[in-house]
């Protein structure tokens, strides 16, 4: 007995075309997917028509006539100009293009703008079913990709990685989310404070039995001091000049989380009002006289050091001992190198929905990883993200617009390279290390460089100095650099590099 499938859970294939006879036709195509319950057909005889049903009923390919009738509201539209509003709607949308002419601007064109492929009318009924069956699978694939990013944002999802770094990282945060004392993140741009936070209150919320939890956050750096007040207290209409009534930050973080990120960029005027807002656990808006309370957890976030900015004088003393209670140190990228592949797979879902390129995590190359673990990627997460939209975006395409990640690698780099300051070669003495040597873009088009063999001598030199303060034993040091004693000897006598003797104690003479 075959069980009865709702109708919503069955993959829709919208027909647009403003001839009859040809959406008729386009319907009896799709039988055979209709009949093994593998897909349904939804029609629509114009541009607005098909919008419409795209605002209200969820569909995986839209099959396209190039050439559809203008409408009234719309004269100017067609089949081409509409496929960025429809994927507007609808991101994972699969558009396959039906047209007559064979000419190249139109089809470039309609794929440039997020078709997936084209079908020249008159082709035989089978190769087109074969091309809705494929836009059907990518369709489902992308669909799976967004129900990702949406759900993603669970305690348990928020933070990628099983690292022996990580493991204690999350234990801390699990450890500080069920107390009422603040919460100090620090640590590099980019290394996931704001997703730390988040962590901190879905994990404070599920523990102590919330039913809801607000996370509300500010960034103390990207708004102006006179608006901070008004931001964090909230303000009573007529408080100022143009002034509204408004709920601040504060009041909003009720029986949630308050999450001030850049806590270092606060002015000391508005460091004192925190102070004595956590203090006292009570606020006023602008403008008004009543006291107000708010229980929230406070979680601060900063990637300057504060400790020597108290010794500066630049933030209160008495404030950073308040918020720093329990200070967690955010990994960088450089420290949790192994959870990249876990990241990447995080990442993938929101990825693919802001380059409207979907693929499976199992499609990306597994040299990727490898390629983003040995590189210094600057901005942590934040650079692992731009380098996996590079990869979607700019890797070469089939003909069916799926990126193909056969020359992926001189793309990245590319980019890598171009952000990065020049190394003079007469510098690279100063400080060189493998990564330089892999990521250092060096400036050889001036008149420090000088020359390839000398280069080469000045890193190969500082290299030998390295080994020898690591293994003071000769033996030792050219054991580590693959040389027998005899050549390493030789190659320290080339260089002149002065061998370091322990200094003689003195000996004390009797009488």
């Amino acid at each position: 007995m075959r069980m009865k499938v709702q109708t919503e859970d069955i993959p829709a294939i919208l027909i647009v075309d403003d001839e009859a006879m040809t959406r008729l036709q386009n319907e009896v195509i799709c039988q055979e997917l209709v009949a093994r319950n593998a897909a349904r057909t939804i029609s629509a005889a114009s541009i607005q028509d098909a919008l419409r049903i795209l605002e209200q009923t969820p569909v995986h390919v839209v099959l396209l006539d190039r050439n559809v009738g203008p409408d009234m509201d719309a004269p100017e539209q067609n089949g081409v100009s509409a496929i960025p509003e429809m994927l507007r709607i609808q991101s994972h949308l699969q558009i396959l293009m039906r047209t007559g002419s064979k000419g190249p601007n139109d089809i470039v064109r309609a794929i440039h703008l997020g078709a997936l492929h084209y079908i020249l009318k008159g082709t035989d009924d089978s190769i087109v079913l074969a091309q809705i069956e494929k836009a059907l699978s990518i369709a489902k694939i992308a669909t799976a990709t967004i129900g990702n990013a949406i759900t993603s944002d669970s305690p348990d999802n928020l933070l990628a990685g099983s690292s022996s770094v990580m493991k204690k990282f999350k234990r801390e945060l699990d450890q500080v989310a069920v107390t009422e004392s603040a919460v100090l993140l620090t640590g590099e741009t980019g290394t996931g404070k704001s997703l730390s936070a988040k962590a901190i209150n879905a994990k404070r919320a599920k523990a102590l039995g919330f039913t809801e939890s607000p996370f509300v956050a500010l960034n103390m750096a990207a708004i102006p001091e006179d608006l901070a007040e008004s931001e964090l207290f909230g303000s009573e209409k007529g408080a100022y000049t143009d002034a509204t009534f408004k709920r601040g930050k504060m009041e909003l973080a009720h029986n949630g989380t308050l999450f001030l990120d850049e806590i270092g960029e606060a002015s000391l005027k508005i460091q004192a009002k925190i102070l004595t807002a956590i203090e006292t656990k009570t606020f006023r808006r602008l403008g008004s006289e009543t006291d107000r309370k708010s229980n929230f957890k406070l979680v601060c976030a900063t990637n300057r050091n504060l400790s020597e900015m108290v010794a500066n004088k630049q933030f209160r003393e008495d404030l950073y001992m308040r918020i720093s209670t329990f200070a967690i140190h955010c990994p960088s990228l450089s420290e949790r190198r192994d959870d990249i592949p876990e990241i990447v797979r995080a990442l993938l879902p929101s990825v693919c929905q802001n380059t409207h390129v979907h693929v499976t995590f199992e499609e990306i190359p597994k040299e990727f990883f490898k390629f983003l673990q040995e590189h210094q990627i600057p901005g942590n997460i934040r650079g692992i993200e731009r380098c996996l939209s590079w990869l979607l975006v700019l890797s070469p395409q089939t003909l069916r617009g799926r990126p193909q990640f056969d020359d992926w690698r001189p793309l990245i780099e590319s980019k890598l390279y171009a952000e990065q300051s020049p190394v003079s070669a007469r510098e690279m003495h100063a400080s060189v290390t493998l990564t330089l040597l892999r990521t250092g873009k060096y400036n050889v088009v001036t008149d420090d460089f000088p020359g390839l063999v000398p280069t080469i001598d000045i890193v190969t030199k500082h290299i030998f100095q390295e080994a020898l303060e690591k293994f003071p034993k000769r033996k030792d040091a050219a054991e580590v650099m693959g040389y027998s004693r005899e050549h390493f000897i030789a190659k320290v006598r080339q260089f002149g590099i002065a061998r370091k003797r322990p200094a003689k104690k003195k000996i004390k003479r009797k009488g």
